[in-house]
């Protein structure tokens, strides 16, 4: 008689039960502009490209990615428990954007299931002056724009 099979299911079920040591879940996390202006229309013309989210739960486990601002929500798989989160803007680079940052606590993450991470986060907008686009249309950037004036929190352009 062959070992074969008999070695196979024992294969077979010790992949199984190393793959439910970790149970997981889910969340969403959603966001969009002030005035409900959403993630697509607005990412990119306010110098947001996109959201960095980092954060951990009560078992040690982390959480650290970027996605890109118009998808304007992400689902990510994650160990059960309960997380507390913190969602960052950044621009083209990855770098972030000086805003406050926007905390997420106390998100429990259930077997099996996808949580919305409540309301959606709300992004600011850059200042005109300080968005890295050419909102006039002028072929001209923020500070070498001369509506400008050098100054790069200024509102218009």
């Amino acid at each position: 008689m062959s070992q074969r099979p008999l070695l196979f299911s024992l294969i077979l079920i010790g992949g199984t039960l190393a793959g439910g040591c970790t149970t997981e879940g889910s969340y969403r996390l959603s966001w969009m502009f002030a005035n409900d202006e959403p993630a697509a229309a607005g990412c990119g013309a306010h110098g947001v490209d996109g959201v960095h989210i980092t954060g951990g739960n009560t078992a040690g486990d982390g959480e650290d990615i970027v996605a890109v601002c118009s998808a304007g929500e992400i689902v990510r798989k994650r160990p059960i428990g309960t997380w507390n989160l913190a969602v960052h803007q950044v621009d083209v680079r990855g770098a972030q954007i000086n805003v406050p940052d926007q905390s997420i606590v106390g998100v429990v993450i259930a077997e099996d299931a996808v949580i919305d991470v409540g309301s959606a986060v709300v992004l600011e907008a850059r200042p005109q002056c300080d968005d890295g686009v050419d909102n006039d249309g002028d072929g001209r950037l923020d500070t070498d724009d001369p509506e400008c004036l050098g100054d790069p929190m200024g509102a218009t352009e």
